[in-house]
């Protein structure tokens, strides 16, 4: 369960910016998300999450690329802030955590899901952890 609120933390703060502006990277993010959330309201079974499987992976790692690009650019622009977030970001938050609840109620749908969002996670506690060393 860490991994997922670790992931849903950081896709709200991190990609609630542009490729060139925090709102950009925002945008990005929530797009990604919406389709994670797309891809998971699909998937009822063990082996519709088993079918799932590249393309859950692609999505959890896209969102890890565009939460460090966001990041790598808040370090660069430190007068910037990150935009507050609104209810549409906590309306898509609270769905997202509503699927991951449904998904990890299959049997296995756990280990699946945390094996999907291995990657992903690894980057961003890299990221997190070059960040922590620089501070």
């Amino acid at each position: 369960m860490y991994q997922i609120l670790y992931l849903l933390f950081f896709s709200l703060i991190l990609t609630s910016c542009s490729s060139e502006s925090l709102e950009g990277y925002r945008e990005e993010g929530e797009g990604i998300t919406r389709s994670l959330l797309y891809e998971l309201q699909k998937i009822r079974t063990k082996e519709e999450l088993i079918l799932s499987d590249h393309k859950l992976s692609s999505l959890f790692q896209k969102l890890a690329r565009v939460m460090i690009s966001a990041k790598e650019f808040s370090s660069l622009h430190p007068e910037l802030s990150f935009p507050p977030l609104n209810s549409t970001n906590q309306k898509l938050n609270d769905q997202l955590k509503e699927e991951l609840v449904l998904i990890y109620r299959i049997e296995g749908g756990r280990a699946l899901m945390e094996g999907y969002q291995r990657l992903a996670l690894e980057s961003l506690k890299k990221v997190e952890n070059k960040f922590m060393l620089m501070d």
